[in-house]
């Protein structure tokens, strides 16, 4: 498809879960910074093809630099 810019079979994607850890509650006037990395890639073979997963873990502090929160999410794309 024109419109992707590379070239895969993977062209359908859904969220696969996520998953939250807290650490200290948010206040109003709080600012938050929130850093995304991806923590690990995989594949499996389904009934329909193969899947590719990835899970991206954030880290979420306040203007202290405290943690206050970490988040997991895996999404998937399927051939």
């Amino acid at each position: 498809r024109e419109d992707r810019p590379i070239d895969s079979p993977f062209i359908r994607h859904a969220s696969a879960g996520d998953t939250y850890e807290i650490h200290k509650p948010i206040r109003p006037g709080d600012t938050i910074t929130i850093v995304a990395r991806i923590k690990e890639m995989y594949e499996k073979k389904g009934k329909g093809g193969r899947m590719f997963f990835v899970v991206y873990e954030k880290t979420i502090s306040n203007q202290n630099n405290e943690l206050v929160a970490k988040a997991w999410w895996t999404s998937v794309t399927f051939e």
